[in-house]
């Protein structure tokens, strides 16, 4: 998650990941 650039808090990849190309 973190290597996309993106804060997270108490996130794991799959729910960043998913979400961040939904964007």
């Amino acid at each position: 998650a973190q290597a996309l650039g993106i804060k997270t808090v108490h996130v794991t990849d799959r729910d960043v990941v998913p979400a961040y190309f939904a964007q």
